[in-house]
C-alpha cells in the first residue's frame, strides 16, 4: 500500500484536501494508508459483502468520526456534504455514476478489471476516467484470463479515452 500510495503520490495530485476514489478497495488498505498519510476525502466503491468488510475494518482504525457509512441513497447532493477531507466513505460501484464527471481528483483500482466480464470491466474503465479530474491510477495483471466469464483482459485493454495519456508505466517492484 506504501508502494502504491508513492507512486500515486508522484503525481502531484494526492495531498492535503484532495478527493480520491477506489474502486475495488478489499478490506481497505490503500484507503487506511492515505487517510493516515495526508487528510483528503477517499471513497470506496466495492460491492457487499466486501464494503462491508471494508467499512467494519476502516471504522475500527481510523474512527467512527472518520467514516461516512454506506447509504443505499442514490442522491448526490444529499451526501456531498458529508465527503469532508480527513473522511472515507463508502458506496457500491453503481453509486459512482450519481458523482458528477471530473469531481475527483485521483480515481483508481488495483487487481479487479480482470475479475469483470470485458463489458463491465471497460464500463469501469469510461466511469473512472470521466469521474477523475486530473488522475486515473490503475495497477493491473498485464495480462490475466478470467474462464468463469470467457475473458481477457491485457495491458492494451486498460488505455483510457482521449484526453488522457500515459504519463507513467512501470513493473510493480514486488509482485
Amino acid at each position: 500500500s506504501i508502494i502504491e500510495l508513492t507512486f500515486v503520490g508522484r503525481s502531484g495530485v494526492v495531498r492535503e484536501g484532495s478527493r480520491v476514489a477506489e474502486l475495488g478497495a478489499g478490506y481497505g488498505r490503500l484507503a487506511y494508508v492515505y487517510a493516515e498519510a495526508c487528510p483528503l476525502t477517499y471513497c470506496i466503491f466495492d460491492i457487499p459483502p466486501t464494503l462491508a468488510v471494508a467499512q467494519w475494518y476502516l471504522t475500527e482504525v481510523l474512527g467512527p468520526e472518520r467514516v461516512v457509512p454506506y447509504a443505499p441513497d442514490g442522491d448526490f447532493g444529499a451526501v456531498e456534504p458529508r465527503l469532508k477531507p480527513g473522511v472515507v466513505a463508502f458506496f457500491t460501484p453503481d453509486q459512482m455514476e450519481m458523482f458528477p464527471d471530473g469531481w475527483f481528483d485521483c480515481t483508481q483500482t488495483i487487481s479487479t478489471l480482470p475479475e469483470m466480464p470485458r463489458p463491465q470491466a471497460m464500463h469501469y474503465l469510461d466511469l473512472l476516467s470521466a469521474k477523475s479530474g486530473r488522475a486515473v491510477f490503475f495497477k493491473q495483471w498485464k495480462e490475466l484470463r478470467n474462464n468463469a466469464d470467457n475473458s481477457e483482459l491485457a495491458e492494451p485493454d486498460y488505455a483510457l479515452p482521449q484526453p488522457w495519456h500515459l504519463a507513467a508505466r512501470r513493473v510493480d517492484p514486488v509482485q
